[in-house]
């Protein structure tokens, strides 16, 4: 294949607040698929690319066909996941990967995980015959409810749901949105929040249409020994906590622009930071989550970068709704 205009560069950008370091995004359509490593620390990054490439044909006429591959990069030794990724903004075309056979389908070690480890000693461990073992997310009407396996019996969390982010503010707020969970990896999970219907803002370029998809995430913590209380002795509750959601880009709620309906306001707009076309958050959805090579409070998310679509004449989000390139961003775990 002769070079392509395809560029799998990655431009790195510093965030402004605590929760994130990096946020990588590649200069291609298409998407991270799955980010992980080996026992010895090596890295492989895999990409599936939806892209156009120039070439000239047997009659020297310059032709434009479409590129759908999944393609990785294995690391060498001893880099890091800022390392491979900052690396690859020196590559100029698919040449440098090698193609996958297959389309690479898998987002993550435990997609939409029904049952986890648990990493976290909980007060109940502490009381007489506490056994604590793996974590679980049942549903109480559509939403995602976290249960531990205490003694055999699964039992809620001190506080149990994954709900969604603070600036939907209606106390209906599961009547808006669904909650989706697409990956855990030790007391992190990641997901999104999917619009039930569509909800427009007071100001005309604003709107957010059914099945528009925020991503989050969320942590869990174990609570004190001193306030394990009579559930907690008695052992018919988990004595940890699920954290709001947090939303998986750099932005800042906008309390300005709001959503309301007959009950009143339902919640502000959420504007992510952006690098030209390039929103700094992931997409449709976080395919997976891998913990980093060097520092264990560390975590990476992966998927697609957001740039959403049109509705009529109004925009929202990018101007350009088939730019998504791969992202992947960082998140430091207190």
């Amino acid at each position: 294949m002769k070079k392509s205009t395809l560029a799998l560069g990655i431009m790195a950008t510093l965030c402004a607040t605590s929760s994130f370091a990096n946020i990588y995004t590649t200069e291609s359509n298409g998407s991270i698929r799955h980010m992980d490593t080996n026992a010895d620390g090596d890295i492989s990054v895999i990409l599936h690319l939806k892209d156009k490439y120039t070439y000239t044909n047997d009659k020297g006429k310059e032709k434009t066909k479409k590129y759908s591959k999944t393609v990785q990069y294995v690391a060498n030794s001893g880099e890091s996941f800022d390392d491979v990724l900052a690396m690859m903004s020196s590559y100029d075309n698919i040449a440098d990967f090698q193609e996958m056979p297959v389309d690479v389908k898998a987002t993550g070690g435990r997609e939409f995980a029904e049952s986890f480890d648990l990493n976290l000693s909980l007060a109940n461990e502490y009381v007489a015959g506490g056994t604590v073992g793996h974590a679980t997310l049942f549903h109480k009407n559509g939403v995602p409810m976290l249960h531990v396996n205490i003694d055999g019996k699964y039992v809620p969390a001190k506080q149990p749901y994954l709900n969604v982010p603070s600036f939907v503010k209606s106390s209906r707020a599961h009547d808006f949105f669904k909650v989706v969970v697409t990956d855990i990896l030790d007391n992190v999970i990641v997901g999104f929040v999917e619009a039930k219907q569509d909800i427009p803002f007071n100001h005309a370029d604003y709107f957010y249409a059914k099945g528009e998809r925020i991503p989050v995430y969320w942590t869990l913590s174990a609570d004190s020994k001193p306030s394990c209380n009579k559930e907690c002795k008695n052992q018919e509750q988990a004595h940890m906590s699920v954290s709001s959601a947090q939303v998986l880009g750099q932005g800042k709620k906008m309390p300005n622009i709001k959503a309301t309906d007959d009950s009143g306001e339902i919640m502000d707009w959420f504007q992510y930071d952006r690098i030209g076309e390039t929103f700094q958050g992931l997409g449709d959805k976080p395919y997976g989550i891998v913990q980093d090579t060097y520092d264990e409070k560390t975590y990476w998310v992966y998927g697609s970068a957001i740039a959403k679509a049109k509705e009529g004449s109004k925009t929202y989000y990018s101007g350009d709704k088939n730019y998504s390139p791969g992202l992947a961003m960082s998140i430091t775990v207190k």
